[in-house]
């Protein structure tokens, strides 16, 4: 059985235009704080997926050293996703509202582009960093995991988590 944990990056600089801004302070507390509540989740051998955003590496780097797991890049971001309209929506709702995707990756084409990366890891525990749209559209639209545990009612926030077991 391979466990799967989805989690979204902790809270960031309030920089949103620099695409590369990193986790503030409060973010970098939000992170160790999750990697304690991740240990009864996390079975070795592990590894820590994430995407290639500065944020989601921090955080990817912070968990790690909990759980003494090598880190990955991995191309978990959506496809496109700038070309995002938001007319001020959040980006997953906005993104999870969409009724044609245009140029922008599908909830089904991200989910089998994730899938190849995650079937191809032997992993006993699979910790992938993303961000909130990418992994909503994850969540909401796969099959082949089931749900063990997730510390949000709707939308992934800020160190967020999901536990999924495969079927």
């Amino acid at each position: 059985m391979k466990r799967l944990i989805l989690v979204r990056h902790g809270q960031t600089t309030k920089d949103k235009t620099n695409p590369d801004r990193g986790l503030s302070p409060r973010g970098i507390i939000q992170v160790k704080a999750l990697s304690q509540r991740l240990q009864s989740l996390v079975i070795p051998p592990t590894i820590i997926l994430h995407s290639p955003t500065h944020r989601a590496q921090q955080t990817a780097s912070i968990i790690a050293k909990t759980f003494h797991a090598n880190t990955k890049p991995a191309d978990l971001r959506l496809k496109n996703i700038d070309l995002l309209q938001l007319k001020g929506m959040q980006p997953a709702p906005a993104y999870l509202n969409l009724n044609q995707y245009g140029n922008i990756e599908s909830p089904p084409e991200l989910v089998n582009r994730w899938l190849k990366i995650f079937n191809s890891i032997n992993h006993t525990t699979v910790i992938a960093i993303s961000h909130e749209a990418s992994l909503e559209a994850f969540f909401y639209h796969q099959t082949r995991f089931k749900l063990e545990h997730k510390s949000f009612r709707k939308f992934f926030n800020y160190t967020d988590f999901a536990s999924l077991l495969t079927l």
